[in-house]
């Protein structure tokens, strides 16, 4: 048996509540326990039956957000110099822009704040090294540690200043936008 709606509809709540507490606060040490149980609708002990601390349920939702955005399955730069690569290279990019465009409003609240600039930051550079073991590439290739570090440092920005509202472009120009970057060429 799965479980009870009204504890999964609590826990969105909480998890949306922090979001909006995050964004009207712009610093996670002033997020508290009581205003986001008070954004939420629900009373501390609520809080407490779904979360340990603000730092657990910072954690869950920044890590729920960022886990969307596979960024270690950007094609390999090698594959990136035939249509193929560039078309998988496309639907990934699709993926990413589809999903941050459905949770625009996380995104913005997440990218809004140093915490949350933090662990994008920390998971770009995981996604860098995940990318090298696929590719099953020694660490000091620096020409492929450069061109990977470009294009996932490069997409994360764009899609952080237009889900922030930093940059004014549609979703379909988004998209193009990102697909722009493999054209450019290291020698």
């Amino acid at each position: 048996m799965g479980l009870d709606r009204r504890v999964i509809k609590s826990e969105e709540a909480i998890k949306e509540a922090f979001l909006l507490t995050l964004a009207e606060k712009q610093d996670i040490n002033k997020v508290t326990i009581s205003r986001v149980s008070q954004n939420a609708n629900v009373n501390r002990a609520t809080f407490y039956r779904h979360f340990k601390s603000i730092a657990a349920l910072r954690e869950l939702v920044f890590k729920e957000y960022i886990d969307h955005i596979r960024m270690d399955q950007i094609p390999a730069v090698p594959a990136m110099d035939d249509e193929t690569g560039r078309r998988a290279f496309a639907d990934e990019v699709e993926k990413i822009v589809t999903y941050v465009a459905d949770h625009k409003r996380a995104y913005a609240y997440l990218v809004r704040s140093n915490d949350g600039r933090s662990l994008i930051y920390d998971y770009a550079h995981e996604c860098i090294d995940m990318r090298m073991q696929i590719d099953k590439l020694p660490g000091d290739d620096m020409r492929y540690i450069s061109e990977m570090t470009y294009r996932i440092h490069g997409i994360i920005g764009i899609w952080q200043d237009w889900a922030s509202g930093m940059l004014d472009i549609t979703e379909q120009d988004l998209f193009r936008k990102l697909c722009q970057m493999p054209e450019i060429k290291f020698k």
